[in-house]
């Protein structure tokens, strides 16, 4: 009998258990609304902008075996771009001339069709920066090079349009990237007969500046896209956060 006791009591207390375990389960399943819930969303805000500074790269280079003619020649080129930058306004935005001549590589010279001597090629480079906040001028200036370019071997011109004032439009964009994500919370909130109590948490994306028109589904790889944006007047700054609504308890 004693036996028989015991063995009750302990499978009396493995019902308790397999009891108390199951409540917890049923209760964990059963009472959803105990548990806090939140809305995810991702705020977005764009701008249009026009850039209000321009940095400009001429470069002129050539190559010869005869180090004096050489010379003359990339001044010649120099001066027909100087010439161009003086016309458009901006001899005193040069911030920077610089250049060099050196050794290139050794080359053959024909004659009649053959071979009559290897000759030291060399080659020289200048180099002039602009950088100026008349972006119209700047604009002209990076037009009439380019044409100099169709016609003159060993012209280059480079330029990078930047737009000065983005960290103090971040402030408002971050606002209204903000009250974008919350907007869509309220409208998740509204159609899921919920309601939002507050922010739980938030972290700004990222930030993104491109060239206007680049179009958002593009096949150009990254490299492509940031060149586009350095060179276009017209950018579009894009601001994006992710942030966390509570939902009320009921």
């Amino acid at each position: 009998m004693e036996k028989k006791s015991v063995f009750a009591s302990i499978a009396l207390c493995l019902a308790a258990a397999l009891l108390s375990c199951g409540s917890v389960y049923l209760g964990y399943f059963s009472f959803p609304k105990l548990k806090r819930s939140v809305i995810y969303v991702k705020g977005l805000v764009e701008r249009n902008v026009t850039a209000d500074r321009a940095v400009i790269v001429i470069s002129v280079d050539d190559e010869d075996d005869n180090v004096e003619k050489l010379v003359k020649l990339v001044e010649g080129k120099v001066k027909n771009v100087m010439k161009i930058v003086e016309k458009c306004g901006l001899k005193e935005s040069v911030i920077d001339e610089n250049g060099g001549i050196r050794d290139y590589e050794k080359r053959n010279k024909y004659k009649n069709g053959k071979i009559c001597e290897e000759v030291q090629i060399y080659r020289k480079w200048e180099s002039i920066k602009l950088k100026t906040t008349d972006v119209d001028k700047a604009k002209q200036l990076v037009h009439d090079v380019k044409e100099l370019c169709r016609v003159s071997k060993g012209v280059e011109v480079d330029v990078v349009y930047e737009f000065s004032k983005f960290q103090k439009m971040r402030k408002e964009m971050l606002c209204d990237a903000i009250a974008n994500a919350r907007e869509l919370a309220d409208l998740v909130a509204e159609k899921g007969n919920l309601k939002i109590i507050g922010m739980e948490n938030m972290n700004q994306g990222y930030v993104e500046i491109k060239a206007a028109d680049e179009c958002e589904v593009s096949n150009e790889n990254r490299w492509d896209s940031e060149a586009r944006e350095r060179e276009s007047c017209e950018k579009k700054l894009r601001l994006v956060v992710h942030a966390g609504f509570k939902i009320a308890n009921e």
